[in-house]
């Protein structure tokens, strides 16, 4: 089985209590999978940040957002891009680089057109 790093506030690797998760560490691929903190799953409409540390690309999953909503991808204080949740609100994405890196997941003000992403950042539909 995997190694596997809870993620939370009590655990120190993201700075709110909004939202809770594992970091699924894997040969090929890490899998970040993040949900909503309130036992009743209800719906995160506040940044989310958090930091993890990877040994190959990681796909990102965050769950119980905002349906519809474009959001921004921030790396490292770096925007690296803008993309929208599904339906379900569902956003997924996937970093390739490697390493420690500092995650935040906001909600623009006026996202007007999403720019292009960076090489390292493939966007997923769900």
């Amino acid at each position: 089985m995997p190694d596997t790093v809870r993620i939370s506030n009590s655990d120190g690797n993201i700075p709110t209590d909004n939202m809770v998760g594992s970091l699924i560490k894997d040969s090929i691929e890490n899998k970040v999978i993040l949900l909503s903190s309130n036992p009743s799953g209800s719906v995160v409409d506040t940044e989310v940040s958090y930091t993890i540390d990877t040994n190959v690309a990681s796909r990102h999953i965050l769950c119980n957002l905002q349906s519809n909503t474009w959001y921004t991808i921030v790396i490292d204080g770096v925007s690296t891009s803008t993309i929208r949740s599904s339906e379900n609100g569902i956003l997924m994405f996937i970093n390739s680089s490697i390493g420690s890196h500092d995650y935040t997941i906001a909600v623009p003000s006026a996202p007007g057109i999403p720019p292009a992403p960076p090489t390292n950042l493939k966007i997923l539909s769900p």
